[in-house]
């Protein structure tokens, strides 16, 4: 992107001086190039050089907030996305990205409160649906939690992780049975998912199934020998991705 930048540059006739390369969109696709090379602290000077240049932008304080969490400065991630939402109060992405840094941080009410703004916005964003389920299930709510996570998978229905994660929030819930119809529909769509058969184990033991609960652990030890129980859930983090369509997630994970 910064090579087209430059080339445009070029066509248009203006010389590549110093003046010409210091634009707001010049520094953002520098800003990028550094945060890729995991160099933060010149990636966020870059942004803020921008930011003054363009103080109405909220994109750049987005972008910039991306870089922070990279970087796990997370108070300043939050910073960062208030002032992006503040200039763009219908920013479904920073607000997503906001309440994933707060339950990360345990904050589990205002994560889930972020969620549901995000959601308001886009009532089918199946990624702030199944990260507000993931914030009810660490409230203790658990039904609140299935409910979110049945409709991320009515969103999303060949995601195997949400329906791990809706077994998860089934087994911790005391629906053991509900919690090893979710696992098992997991692992039909993702046969090498170790953690759904260790967790289906899990289910399988409180239903009083030795054999089948041994055979899980089994499996899922065979597929990775790493695994431990309980694996908790937690929640998608920003990638390094610019505005401009969807935006990309991490997938959720159980470590």
């Amino acid at each position: 992107m910064l090579a087209f930048l430059l080339a445009m540059i070029a066509a248009s006739g203006l010389s590549c001086t110093p003046a010409s390369l210091h634009t707001p969109e010049v520094m953002l696709e520098r800003a990028k190039l550094r945060r890729e090379g995991q160099k933060w602290d010149e990636a966020v000077r870059l942004l803020t050089e921008a930011i003054a240049l363009a103080p109405k932008d909220s994109n750049l304080y987005y972008e910039r907030a991306l870089t922070h969490a990279a970087a796990s400065h997370s108070e300043s991630a939050i910073a960062d996305y208030d002032l992006a939402l503040e200039l763009r109060p219908r920013f479904p992405e920073a607000l997503n990205n906001r309440a994933a840094i707060l339950a990360k941080l345990e904050r589990f009410e205002e994560a889930a409160a972020g969620f549901t703004r995000a959601i308001e916005i886009n009532g089918n964003d199946a990624l702030a649906i199944r990260n507000r389920g993931l914030a009810y299930h660490d409230q203790g709510e658990y039904a609140k939690a299935i409910v979110d996570l049945d409709r991320a998978i009515e969103l999303d229905p060949a995601s195997s992780e949400c329906w791990f994660l809706r077994g998860n929030a089934c087994l911790d819930g005391d629906q053991a049975a509900e919690a090893v119809r979710s696992f098992t529909e997991a692992i039909r769509i993702n046969p090498q998912h170790a953690k759904s058969f260790l967790n289906r184990s899990h289910a399988h033991e409180k239903l009083g199934q030795a054999e089948a609960a041994a055979k899980d652990l089994a499996r899922a030890k065979s597929m990775d020998p790493t695994v431990e129980p309980p694996a908790e859930p937690t929640l998608a983090e920003p990638v390094n991705e610019p505005i401009g369509g969807t935006l990309k997630e991490t997938p959720l994970s159980n470590e």
